[in-house]
């Protein structure tokens, strides 16, 4: 069984086959949109640490251009957001610019 582990709570699985991997680094966010838990999550990717838990969870992502979202408090990373449907990445991204 694959899963990703954090200091605390349960470990992350893949909502759809707990047998796979729930991707990277912002794994649990892209797993609880995939899980239906949650319409959208935030997320942060340096390599592939959104694209890649999209992808794994069935789930949309966006990984907005390099400033066009604060990354004030984060150091090299880009913010980027987990959706359950394709209208949605550009609604999350309209107000996380806010």
């Amino acid at each position: 069984m694959f899963v990703s582990r954090c200091q605390r709570g349960p470990p992350t699985c893949n909502p759809h086959d707990v047998t796979r991997s729930p991707g990277g680094s912002s794994s649990g966010s892209g797993a609880v949109v995939g899980d239906f838990q949650v319409p959208l999550a935030l997320g942060t990717q340096t390599g592939g640490s959104t694209i890649r838990p999209a992808s794994y969870n069935g789930v949309f992502a966006l990984k907005p251009t390099w400033n066009a979202i604060s990354r004030e408090g984060l150091k090299m990373c880009k913010a980027g957001s987990f959706c359950s449907s394709l209208a949605d990445p550009r609604q999350t991204q309209f107000h996380v610019t806010l």
